[in-house]
């Protein structure tokens, strides 16, 4: 699987059968503020890059993950098969971008969540499931929202992309997800990655790599997240998962 940093929590993933967009769609507030020039251009059809995705998925709605407008934008400029993006809360919290996402030609949407359901699956193609399972975004109040993280399953692997959530969600539940495959890569924030609840979660949970991600360009935001991520760098030892940081733009990965 080859895997991009589109900026932000934007994953791209491609390998032989089908290219998949996770939070790729994104727009900006006070703590995020890049978006990647040739997604935007990708969006209103203007470059080769990014074009004709097969998936585009999103975990939740806030704004630094998903902007109904751009992704209204692609799917008209775009030949795409599968859209999934959660449900919008009632009424809309801080931070979430709640107006509609319509379809154009044969792409389907489906809405994550309708029914608040706590799992929620669909299969991308004839080889690969996608699995949303429902998550407590981390984070004080203002940030609570209909927030699922993800895994994509499928062929005897799986990824596992967490999103913004904390770690109270079960870790025999999320085994139960992806049992019978082996855990390539576990994608986490640099705020999750940091907290001793997550050291033991990721243990249990065995993944090959650990992938930091959903990480700012600059600090412009006064985050620190830009930071935080250069000292795990800095101070990984002794863990038993490779650890990548994708902290630059455009970063391509190769998880065998």
């Amino acid at each position: 699987m080859q895997i991009v940093n589109v900026g932000n929590a934007g994953i791209y993933l491609t390998d032989e059968k089908q290219s998949i967009l996770i939070d790729g769609l994104y727009g900006v507030n006070e703590f995020f503020h890049d978006r990647p020039q040739l997604l935007l251009k990708a969006a209103s059809g203007q470059t080769r890059s990014f074009r004709n995705i097969d998936n585009l998925l999103f975990t939740h709605r806030h704004q630094d993950h998903f902007d109904s407008q751009l992704v209204n934008a692609y799917i008209k400029n775009n030949q795409v098969g599968h859209v999934y993006v959660p449900a919008p809360c009632q009424p809309g919290r801080s931070y979430e971008d709640t107006k509609p996402v319509g379809t154009a030609g044969n792409t389907e949407l489906f809405t994550v969540g309708a029914s608040d359901e706590e799992i929620f699956y669909h299969p991308l193609n004839d080889t690969m499931w996608a699995v949303f399972f429902k998550t407590r975004h981390m984070g004080a109040d203002i940030f609570s929202v209909r927030h699922y993280s993800l895994a994509l399953v499928g062929n005897g692997e799986s990824y596992l992309f967490m999103s913004d959530a904390d770690w109270s969600c079960s870790v025999r539940n999320v085994q139960e997800i992806i049992k019978g495959t082996k855990l390539k890569a576990l994608f986490v924030n640099p705020l999750s990655y940091i907290d001793q609840a997550g050291k033991s979660w990721m243990r249990r949970i065995q993944p090959e790599s650990v992938i930091v991600y959903h990480i700012p360009y600059t600090d412009r935001g006064q985050t620190g997240i830009r930071a935080l991520a250069e000292e795990i760098a800095r101070c990984h030892h002794t863990m038993p998962w490779k650890l990548h940081i994708l902290e630059h733009r455009l970063q391509r990965l190769i998880i065998n």
